[in-house]
């Protein structure tokens, strides 16, 4: 019975140096499956917000443009144009809109879920713009801007941006980007665009106060690429392509891979764990999306196998 006991005891005891010591972790040095997957979900659904806000999300590249390539110059343009605003869609935040100019400048681009503009789905409203010396149309100009997001893949999303841009082509200035979202998530971002090339910095409050910085910049075939450090010095890296997919790889703290990732343009995701076990999840809710993603079933060899190929062009990014 003694030894019995001491037996016990030894199990008890070692369960919990175990359990003290990073036992269920979801890799050496990283932090546990649950908290992995809900980082991997909230990052790239912060990310895809932020710069569908800016009107970044599809028009980021290195080389100039002739037209407005961020949500603060093409209101302005529309300012400038001097007669009937245009209506359209807003591929980067998936909804339809219509705008309105007011004399002194101020407007509102209302937003909708359908082409008729039947359901609304927000707005975005904005101050007169405060041109240099007070001079219309001479640069640099500053804008406010507060907006709410009511539908759509970033619903409840709401904030601030503040612009401020040096010439009328949009591609140099710089965007200061506050946002909250539903999760109770927050993201103050400052970015800038040079020749049209952004930089950006972020620091993400997630739901559970864990404060991370992420750091963005344009690729040289366009689309944007992140890298976003947590306090325990895990470490993710996304890409944002300018088709509105993207991948993703979380990395722990000894720079071994926790969980890779595809994403899909309405943010439905495929997450692919070290042990190999996948997952698809919307990331504007975080559940299970097990109808989402349907592209992903399609091999090549005509099986409904998951098309391995995403795991393969994930895992080919290296930790920066």
């Amino acid at each position: 019975m003694r030894n019995r006991g001491i037996s016990l005891a030894a199990v008890i005891v070692c369960a919990f140096l175990w359990s003290g010591c990073g036992g269920g972790s979801s890799g050496a040095g990283g932090a546990s499956k649950e908290k992995a997957r809900e980082r991997a979900i909230a990052t790239v659904r912060i990310a895809r917000a932020v710069f569908g806000i800016a009107g970044l999300s599809r028009k980021a590249t290195r080389a100039p443009h002739s037209g407005p390539r961020n949500r603060p110059a093409f209101l302005l343009a529309a300012l400038r144009a001097g007669r009937s605003a245009p209506s359209d869609f807003d591929a980067d935040t998936g909804l339809y809109y219509a705008i309105e100019i007011h004399a002194d400048g101020s407007g509102r681009q209302s937003l909708f879920t359908d082409a008729a503009h039947k359901s609304p789905a927000g707005e975005f409203l904005w101050n007169p713009p405060r041109w240099n010396n007070d001079q219309p149309n001479a640069y640099p100009v500053n804008i406010r801007f507060t907006y709410q997001i009511t539908a759509g893949d970033f619903a409840g999303d709401q904030g601030t941006l503040d612009a401020t841009l040096n010439d009328a082509t949009g591609n140099n200035g710089k965007i200061h980007v506050e946002m909250t979202n539903a999760k109770k998530e927050r993201c103050v971002a400052d970015l800038i665009l040079q020749n049209g090339k952004l930089t950006a910095n972020h620091t993400i409050t997630l739901s559970d106060n864990t404060v991370c910085k992420e750091y963005a910049e344009t690729l040289p075939e366009g689309g944007i690429a992140c890298t976003v450090t947590f306090p325990d010095d895990s470490q993710e890296t996304i890409e944002m392509h300018e088709d509105g997919t993207g991948t993703e790889t979380l990395y722990d703290s000894n720079g071994g891979v926790d969980i890779t990732g595809a994403f899909e343009e309405d943010g439905d995701i495929l997450l692919i764990y070290d042990a190999g076990s996948t997952e698809r999840v919307d990331v504007d809710t975080g559940e299970m999306d097990p109808d989402g993603l349907d592209d992903w079933d399609d091999a090549d060899d005509g099986s409904e196998e998951p098309d391995r190929s995403a795991r393969r062009h994930v895992h080919g990014a290296r930790r920066r």
